[in-house]
């Protein structure tokens, strides 16, 4: 090959993986989830002076990514809408981890040979095609700049880059509390092979030390807990965990079978990038997953299983003359690539059907809030807290998922599954509180009844107390079939809603066929 082009060819891979990503990513635009307005609460009342909090004067850690949402306050401090700014910088960071993928791939290859002219547009290619990346890079969350700072801390450990790879393993850090994973291996990975001088491996490595050190201590003196209190929140379901580990077999298999076939022809660096994948994958079953689209806590050891593919497999590309087993491996690795690309964009293409009906109901839900707050609600109880509590910022929210709420968080059950009871209503004593419901055919009933979503919901609902203190205000429809039931404080009366007020008594053709109640609560069970 001729020497520009050499140099020509891994440009252009890089450019196309680069590319693929970017494209992929802008047919996911226009769609944050609602936990991501959560941050964004905590950045408002941080950009305004209140302190990182969710409800004024309540310290509680109800966030895991913390660098994310100061980057969310600094946004607001601008005067930039933090929803469409975040947004952005996660695409950035998506065009940003391609490139990073292809790069580390060719600088990870075998040193017996020079890497392939091709070398990169395997790995490149996996991860331009991962439908979770690009779903999140505009769902408004953390999960692509973590990935990022995963996969460039992950690169560093093996290139035996200290002073790389403590910085990056800060910020990963300060993303999310997982990569405590990922310094761990990081640590042993350079005390062992390392070629960097010994003292410049500790030397990183105690700046690195020193510097958390001041963050979990600043945690432990502003929120009491060095650990977020998501984590008591959300129950470990290891059950859970397998199914979502199965999930993501089941997307991910043909590149797993292909990893272990390769095995024996990686270098020593890609080794040591799957065993943080496999050590990364058994945390995440024993964490019980999450329910976000495209296995997002997985997500971030994508890159390293693709760069520790990419060497043996492009290897595999035709030579002068191609000889039948090594032909047979090329056509098994490009069937698992179509594969992953395949069940990627056949995923991709369902969520991107719900985006529309979601984005409604987050303007629903927004609409709702403040239409609440004009008529003179001053506190709300509900579930989804994200994008209602970041709509009216001046509201206190009770989070009946406990992800805000540390008494409800170290209670029994699972998230939405919290054990609430009369002494939790009174302490909160909202003005209004709200469930989710959908009209649902029961068992021996001729007429379809609201079935309230949430167990934690049901179990607020059928509390003998609710029923003397609250009373039916009015329902509003949040798209699709979803509808948000509104109860009030019998004592205090809200104002006359609005003309063309989303949220309206029950309709006379939907109440000819629902039963609508607070007593409805006792016929389903909370669980």
């Amino acid at each position: 090959m001729q020497p520009e082009r050499a140099v020509r060819t891994p440009a252009l891979v890089a450019l196309a993986a680069t590319g693929a990503a970017l494209t992929h990513a802008l047919t996911f635009s226009g769609c944050n989830v609602d936990d991501a307005y959560i941050s964004y609460r905590y950045a408002h009342h941080l950009a305004r002076g209140a302190g990182l909090v969710f409800n004024p004067g309540e310290r509680v850690e109800g966030y895991t990514n913390f660098l994310w949402t100061v980057l969310a306050a600094l946004s607001l401090r601008l005067q930039l809408p933090a929803p469409l700014v975040l947004p952005l910088v996660s695409l950035a960071c998506f065009s940003a981890l391609a490139l990073v993928t292809v790069r580390g791939a060719r600088s990870i290859a075998p040193d017996t040979t020079a890497p392939h002219a091709l070398g990169g547009l395997f790995a490149g290619l996996v991860v331009a095609a991962s439908s979770g990346l690009a779903y999140h890079s505009f769902a408004g969350l953390e999960t692509v700049p973590f990935a990022l700072a995963w996969t460039l801390a992950a690169l560093a450990a093996v290139r035996g880059r200290p002073w790389a790879f403590a910085l990056s393993g800060a910020a990963a850090f300060l993303l999310r509390p997982e990569a405590g994973l990922l310094l761990g291996w990081g640590a042993v990975t350079l005390l062992l092979y390392s070629p960097a001088p010994r003292r410049d491996v500790l030397r990183a490595g105690t700046s690195l030390a020193l510097a958390l050190l001041v963050y979990l201590s600043w945690k432990v003196s502003y929120f009491g807990d060095v650990l977020p209190n998501t984590l008591r929140a959300k129950v470990p379901d290891r059950a859970f965990g397998l199914r979502y580990l199965l999930g993501w077999s089941t997307l991910a298999g043909g590149l797993l079978l292909v990893a272990l076939g390769a095995l024996p022809s990686m270098s020593r660096a890609a080794k040591a990038l799957l065993s943080l994948v496999a050590l990364h994958t058994l945390a995440v079953v024993l964490e019980g997953g999450d329910w976000m689209f495209g296995h997002r806590l997985l997500l971030p050891s994508l890159p390293c299983l693709a760069m520790a593919l990419d060497a043996p497999l492009t290897g595999l590309l035709p030579p002068p003359r191609w000889r039948l087993p090594r032909a047979a491996a090329a056509l098994a690795a490009l069937a698992a690539l179509a594969l992953w690309s395949a069940q990627n964009l056949r995923a991709g293409a369902l969520i991107r059907d719900s985006n529309e009906l979601l984005g409604a109901q987050d303007v629903s839900r927004a609409s709702l809030a403040r239409e609440l707050l004009s008529r003179g609600a001053r506190s709300a109880a509900l579930y989804d807290i994200g994008v209602f509590g970041y709509a009216v910022p001046s509201m206190r929210i009770a989070d009946l998922g406990g992800l805000t709420d540390r008494e409800l968080a170290s209670r029994p059950g699972g998230l939405g599954r919290k054990r609430v009871d009369d002494s939790w209503l009174r302490t909160r004593d909202p003005d209004v509180v709200l469930a989710n419901a959908l009209p649902v055919g029961l068992p021996n009933r001729p007429e379809p009844r609201l079935r309230v979503q949430w167990p934690v919901e049901r179990r607020l609902l059928a509390l003998p107390s609710f029923a003397e203190r609250y009373a039916p205000e009015c329902v509003a429809s949040v798209g699709g079939h979803y509808l948000l039931l509104v109860y009030r404080r019998r004592d205090r009366d809200l104002a006359p809603p609005s003309p063309g007020a989303r949220c309206t008594s029950l309709p006379e053709a939907l109440r000819r066929t629902v039963r609508w109640h607070p007593e409805m609560a006792a016929e389903q069970s909370p669980d």
